[in-house]
């Protein structure tokens, strides 16, 4: 069936983006989740990865008599991205693990929608093109059935706790209520994380995948000096050192920079900026908050390993949940730990303001976002926080709920879209980090608090898109 003309558009708008660069995509793999109706598997969530490195998701099947699910690596070619948009159009996507169905929703028409800019790549500093392919509702046999489906999945010979479990292992992206299939571009070329400053010496790296994208990467950067831009520029290829590492290409240069200075570098292809990050000296800080802090955490070797262990089989919640406020402090904010008594146990984790008044009422986990609820009791702890400030005639005070998490973003993907439709702010384990590393130098914590608002109100636009498309 043809795409109607708003999918169509959509369509065209996302190859022309990845036109220039289709070829390097020759590491593609799709992950997928599929689930029985009648005598035919219908693909409910499927995501193909366009990418030029080999995957990081584990390739594997699972399959009962009522689910299929599984990720696999394409040949080494591109287009897949054409093929799959046509094969869709037709109802039906045919793979290494089986054929699938895609029906259209209830007026016949598939629907499309384009993310020149996802917010997953903007939580980890990353260009993600992303395109969305919307079939019918799968809520009628999927939901409904999902108490099934999740002891079904507890009784294979490979057992999974269920739908939940099987999303995490094998990536295929987040249950909306609609079937979907995501088609994400990833990032060609990334600053690499060895980058560093020494004393007054930066090198600077920047990774791509092939000799051939080598040849067309670029460097830009930003020299900042106590927070002030110092020095602006661009290394072209030619101009950087080549070297092979694990496979990629790996480009360095370096440059003299101000003793205590911030690089914030950008990895350019062809003149598009793919990915950026700050560096700097780990012995030394503009940022008189993050120095005042390393009086007592020299080089954060505590607040480290806080964040490591979170990340074990046994995590201390309560020690993760008493070290993200030191961070909020360090980028600006004053934050109050007000969940940190047992007296306290309603409250939310912390409270954080801006300089202009503005609130995050933060909750912490090392788990899921779901986990005995979080979601659902940030949102009313918000509220709360809302009714209180209104009645004290101080309702211009903007509020806004946050939910931090030790995992990182690939790992909740299943739970984003609860958190989105709420209205909750998500910093995965990869935000954080970045954040982490712009202490650096001192941070605007109220300009800071109006992206993550941004954030938010642009999810919530996705949802209410979704909502138009459908009738």
């Amino acid at each position: 069936m043809p795409y109607p003309d708003y999918a169509q558009k959509n369509i065209d708008e996302f190859l022309r983006t990845i036109s220039p660069t289709e070829e390097a995509y020759c590491n593609d793999s799709f992950s997928y989740l599929s689930v029985r109706v009648d005598d035919n598997f219908v693909l409910v969530q499927g995501t193909l990865y366009m990418s030029a490195q080999p995957p990081k998701i584990p390739e594997g099947r699972f399959e009962t008599s009522r689910i299929r699910a599984g990720h696999f690596r394409f040949d080494n070619r591109a287009c897949n991205a054409r093929d799959i948009i046509e094969s869709l159009g037709q109802g039906e996507l045919s793979t290494p693990h089986g054929n699938f169905k895609f029906p259209a929703n209830p007026s016949s028409a598939l629907g499309a929608n384009f993310y020149p800019f996802h917010e997953i790549g903007l939580q980890t500093q990353r260009r993600l093109a992303m395109l969305s392919i919307l079939g019918a509702e799968s809520g009628t046999f999927l939901h409904a059935n999902q108490p099934h489906l999740d002891w079904e999945a507890r009784a294979a010979d490979m057992p999974f706790e269920g739908l939940q479990e099987v999303l995490i292992e094998f990536q295929p992206g987040v249950l909306t209520g609609i079937n979907r299939v995501d088609i994400a571009a990833l990032d060609l070329v990334a600053i690499d994380a060895a980058s560093i400053i020494e004393g007054e010496t930066a090198t600077l790296q920047v990774r791509a995948p092939s000799v051939a994208i080598a040849n067309n990467t670029a460097i830009g950067f930003r020299v900042l000096d106590q927070g002030r831009v110092v020095r602006r520029g661009k290394l072209i290829s030619s101009s950087l050192q080549w070297s092979s590492k694990d496979g990629l290409q790996i480009g360095t240069a370096q440059m003299s920079v101000p003793r205590a200075g911030v690089i914030h570098a950008y990895a350019l292809l062809n003149d598009t900026v793919y990915h950026h990050y700050y560096f700097g000296d780990p012995t030394s800080f503009q940022n008189p908050r993050r120095a005042a802090y390393e009086a007592f955490d020299p080089r954060l070797h505590i607040l480290n390993d806080i964040f490591a262990k979170a990340q074990s089989p046994k995590p201390d919640s309560k020690e993760f949940e008493a070290a993200v406020p030191w961070i909020f402090w360090m980028l600006g904010f004053a934050p109050a730990h007000v969940g940190g008594s047992r007296r306290m146990s309603d409250a939310a984790d912390f409270l954080a303001s801006t300089p202009n008044g503005h609130i995050a009422v933060a909750e912490c986990t090392t788990g899921l976002l779901k986990d005995d609820s979080k979601l659902q009791r940030l949102h009313d702890r918000t509220e709360a926080v809302r009714r209180n400030l209104e009645s004290a005639s101080t309702r211009h005070i903007r509020v806004l709920p946050v939910m931090i998490t030790a995992k990182t973003v690939d790992e909740i993907k299943p739970d984003l879209e609860q958190a989105e439709k709420l209205g909750v702010y998500v910093l995965a384990r990869d935000a954080v980090e970045r954040l982490l590393l712009s202490t650096h130098f001192p941070q605007n914590a109220d300009r800071l608090y109006e992206q993550a608002e941004q954030t938010v109100a642009s999810a919530l636009a996705k949802y209410e898109t979704h909502a138009s498309s459908f009738g």
